[in-house]
């Protein structure tokens, strides 16, 4: 009898329970050893509380399965997450999602409308699951795309920090996302390690380094002043059209500044190189799973501008060119793979 989806991602995904002794050998030397458990003793739960309580969850998990919501990871309102952990002897993986809606809108909450298999399939084979909220961008916006970036930063690095209290291996995390979720998770993945050393603040010191990403019809850069060559050059779509698709001010809301002219400041410049994915891809960087269903068309709404395949082609593109690993799927670009998102992570995890 063939297998049905579910059962398969269960059965694929169950390798990934008790397997987390070792990185495999092209991360041993990664930054991620700073946040490894064998590196020293975990750091007090008591220097940033984690404070849990333990309910009914939105849908239904495997027996034993514990669920704690609004989880507070900063000071924000918004800043919280979601948790299912499994009961284990040892600890577990933790699989991330980041929630989409263009920094401007979503919630945390629908993954239990969107992702219900994966997170069953996750918690079936002993591994953590969390959903994540994070600050999101005004109209008019001082600080910029970073201000949610850096939440989901913040958020993965307090995981990381409670570990011993939430049973976490440190070494087998990964995240996914759609949309800006997508984005968010593909920027945690290429940026180099963003752990503070010297930091007073014990979270700020947990590595930001990921063992896998997924991207769901994702951006592939947030200099979006790329665009028009990157991803859109068979269109010959100017960033004159693209401004006047989304309007103007939320081009500029990205970065936090007020005016066009701004955009091409130093500090600018140098705002939109810390989000540029693309460009911080290499070959050291988590592998990375890409899907999008979108549209091969001319970009003439935002839709199709934001989630366009040739986003997710291009980060398929810079994988291929720095050596890091990718598997793609892209319907409307004849690019396909057997290899669904979540065998993918229950590989990248056991290896």
């Amino acid at each position: 009898m063939k297998p049905t989806p579910s059962l398969r991602l269960t059965l694929v995904f169950s390798l990934l329970a008790g397997c987390g002794d070792a990185l495999p050998a092209s991360l041993d030397a990664s930054p991620l050893d700073a946040g490894r458990a064998d590196t020293g003793p975990p750091p007090p739960d008591d220097a940033f509380p984690l404070e849990l309580a333990f309910t009914d969850p939105p849908l239904s998990v495997p027996a034993g399965v514990r669920f704690a919501a609004d989880v507070a990871y900063d000071t924000h309102p918004e800043t919280a997450f979601d948790v299912f952990l499994p009961e284990a002897s040892a600890p577990t993986a933790l699989v991330i999602f980041i929630h989409g809606g263009g920094f401007t809108g979503g919630d945390k909450a629908v993954a239990y409308r969107d992702r219900t298999a994966d997170i069953r399939a996750v918690l079936q084979s002993g591994a953590a699951f969390a959903t994540l909220n994070y600050r999101l961008l005004d109209p008019v916006d001082a600080e910029g795309v970073l201000k949610p970036l850096g939440d989901s930063r913040r958020a993965l690095q307090f995981l990381r920090y409670h570990r011993a209290a939430l049973n976490l291996d440190p070494a087998r995390v990964v995240a996914y996302g759609g949309s800006a979720g997508a984005g968010t998770a593909l920027w945690l993945g290429a940026h180099p390690d963003m752990a503070d050393p010297s930091s007073t603040d014990p979270v700020a010191r947990e590595s930001t380094r990921l063992r896998a990403v997924a991207i769901l019809g994702s951006q592939s850069t947030y200099d979006v002043l790329d665009w028009p060559e990157v991803v859109f050059g068979e269109y010959g779509l100017s960033v004159d059209e693209m401004a006047a698709i989304t309007g103007e001010q939320r081009i500029l809301s990205f970065y936090g500044v007020g005016a066009w002219d701004d955009l091409e400041s130093d500090a600018t410049r140098a705002y939109r190189a810390e989000v540029d994915m693309l460009e911080l891809l290499d070959g050291s960087d988590a592998p990375v799973w890409i899907g999008s269903s979108g549209r091969a068309v001319r970009p003439e709404d935002t839709g199709v501008l934001f989630h366009h395949p040739n986003h997710g082609n291009a980060v398929r593109l810079r994988c291929q060119a720095v050596g890091l690993e990718e598997v793609s799927t892209l319907p409307a670009l004849g690019i396909a793979s057997d290899e669904d998102m979540l065998s993918f992570f229950a590989r990248q995890l056991r290896d």
